[in-house]
């Protein structure tokens, strides 16, 4: 509402014929004295002999009630895993990958392998084509499970603790942990040679392609074999470290 309306309010005159309050001002007095009307109603409703939706909003807040009613049971806390139970899990994590490496790193020896016979003369050219074509097969389908059961386990034994810090009396966990952090070392080092492996069959299928010339296919082929002996090797005695460890 505008002052202008505001000032052209009617004012109201008293039986004697003198101006008193506006209209308006007559309006908000009622309002007030309404409500002090239902502020003593409630009063004298909320007191001996009486209740009112105040009282429940007291008693559902937990203020003294003449009713008493039993506490709930709780339900027990789930049950915290101990170091040992984690390591467990941390073994049967890593085993997988492990398992899914093998058919993929069988293939990289073999064809490695072939190319050691090769400069030795142990086999001829032909030879050597043959077990390489033959360690294609499947390849990529092998590498791919292989990555796929990495990636489900990025922090698998990392709730392992490292089994140098453990007391020498805890012999049952400080074992489990030293055969988790062996089956780590053992799974990084298969996904290194495994990378190798891929990278060489990125190459060949470029020479396959023609995006590869067969002097620079054989370049990268001579630094890759070289580089997987290497990484085979240190694959190889990391299984075999898993294998002499007790396990879990």
């Amino acid at each position: 509402m505008g002052e202008t309306e505001w000032a052209a309010a009617p004012e109201y005159e008293g039986t004697d014929g003198e101006r008193t309050v506006p209209a308006f001002l007559v309006g908000a007095l009622a309002g007030m004295v309404a409500l002090a009307v239902v502020w003593a109603m409630t009063a004298v409703l909320s007191g001996p002999g009486g209740r009112t939706s105040t009282d429940s909003q007291v008693a559902a807040t937990g203020a003294p009630t003449t009713a008493t009613t039993g506490a709930e049971p709780s339900e027990p806390a789930p049950a915290v895993p101990d170091q040992e139970d984690r390591c467990r899990q941390a073994d049967a994590e890593l085993a997988r990958p492990l398992r899914a490496a093998a058919p993929a790193l069988d293939q990289w020896d073999v064809h490695i392998g072939a190319m050691n016979k090769l400069v030795v003369g142990a086999i001829t050219p032909a030879q050597a084509a043959a077990f390489w074509a033959q360690t294609k097969v499947g390849a990529i389908r092998n590498l791919d499970r292989f990555e796929a059961a990495t990636q489900r386990v990025p922090f698998a034994g990392v709730d392992c603790p490292d089994p140098d810090a453990l007391d020498r009396t805890a012999s049952g966990l400080r074992s489990c942990a030293r055969h988790v952090d062996r089956e780590r070392q053992a799974l990084d080092a298969a996904g290194t040679a495994l990378q190798t492996w891929k990278t060489h069959i990125r190459h060949m299928q470029m020479l396959d392609m023609g995006h590869l010339s067969p002097e620079k296919a054989t370049q990268l082929w001579l630094a890759n074999w070289q580089r997987g002996i290497r990484e085979l090797k240190a694959f190889g005695s990391a299984d075999r470290a898993v294998d002499r460890s007790r396990g879990c």
